[in-house]
């Protein structure tokens, strides 16, 4: 699990399902994922799902309605899943929660939850399981792999961007960027590589600098934030409010993260930073992932301005 929540829902009543995809999903962006629904509505499509090589591995949760078109497709599904050995955390409801029930035990099923259909009984399930299903993910050690895989990502689509803008502007426009990529960012932060820095010139491959060491993620963000002063475009974020927030959201708490020690007091995870004492809690992750995925928004729209 990423940023991303995937979810398989099998359910074929429309009515039923939309407001209560709409409560899913509220939930789980509340909790800093994107929500990915895979909706499925006949035990067939279930039953190519199953022919995989690895079935239902892309998948967080799965809702089953266990009346599926009626009839016993529910209870054919229910034996499927035990059949093929899915470890994939399931939520069965139906009408009649009892029959669930029984019908789970005579399977011997487990990761396997129950729910009534009724609304509230639902919803009350699905947060209560969803919940537990990323708690796994919330401990320090998982986030600090969530987040330097993530910020990995953002700094291909920081170099995505400015290739673009290399590709598509006027020279003038690209031979002023690369001035300001060379002289005001490279340069002027380069002493200990001074000599190597000066043999760079303006002329230089657009590959090749977007490829150079010196050219880091501080770099290649404030590069960006050239690139958004030059598009004056009202509906992209500012130029300063883009690079205040990348700082800290992104590059300081992937540094954080990457150079810190984990000491637990009390029961609570603390980080030890340079900058002093922080705890790692719960908020903390939901925070941490909502700003991923603003930032991922925000370069994506910069790079389809492009």
């Amino acid at each position: 699990m990423k940023l991303k929540y995937n979810i398989l829902w099998i359910e074929n009543e429309h009515e039923w399902l939309d407001p209560a995809l709409e409560f899913v999903s509220d939930l789980i962006e509340e909790h800093g994922f994107e929500p990915v629904p895979t909706v499925r509505s006949k035990e067939e499509e279930v039953l190519g799902l199953l022919a995989e090589e690895k079935p239902f591995k892309d998948f967080d949760l799965i809702l089953v309605d266990l009346q599926l078109d009626k009839g016993d497709r529910g209870s054919n599904i229910i034996k499927n899943i035990r059949d093929h050995k899915i470890f994939t955390d399931v939520i069965f409801y139906s009408q009649d929660t009892e029959g669930i029930r029984q019908i789970v035990k005579d399977q011997w099923l487990d990761g396997v939850y129950c729910s009534s259909r009724n609304r509230a009984d639902f919803e009350d399930k699905f947060e209560r399981v969803f919940l537990t299903t990323i708690k796994k993910i919330q401990h320090i050690s998982s986030m600090r792999g969530l987040v330097l895989s993530e910020t990995s990502q953002l700094d291909v689509l920081l170099v995505d961007i400015i290739g673009l803008f290399f590709k598509n502007r006027e020279t003038e426009e690209i031979t002023s960027l690369k001035k300001y990529i060379v002289k005001d960012l490279i340069l002027s932060s380069a002493k200990d590589n001074l000599k190597r820095a000066e043999n760079i010139t303006n002329n230089i491959a657009s590959e090749d600098l977007l490829n150079h060491k010196l050219f880091d993620s501080y770099k290649k963000m404030r590069a960006v934030g050239k690139i958004i002063e030059k598009l004056k475009n009202e509906n992209l974020v500012s130029k300063d409010l883009f690079l205040r927030e990348y700082t800290e959201e992104v590059i300081e708490m992937r540094n954080d993260l990457a150079h810190v020690k984990e000491e637990n007091e009390g029961g609570r995870s603390i980080l030890k930073c340079i900058k002093g004492t922080r705890e790692f809690n719960d908020e903390e992750c939901v925070i941490m992932r909502k700003n991923l995925k603003k930032h991922y928004q925000q370069l994506n729209s910069i790079l389809s301005t492009l």
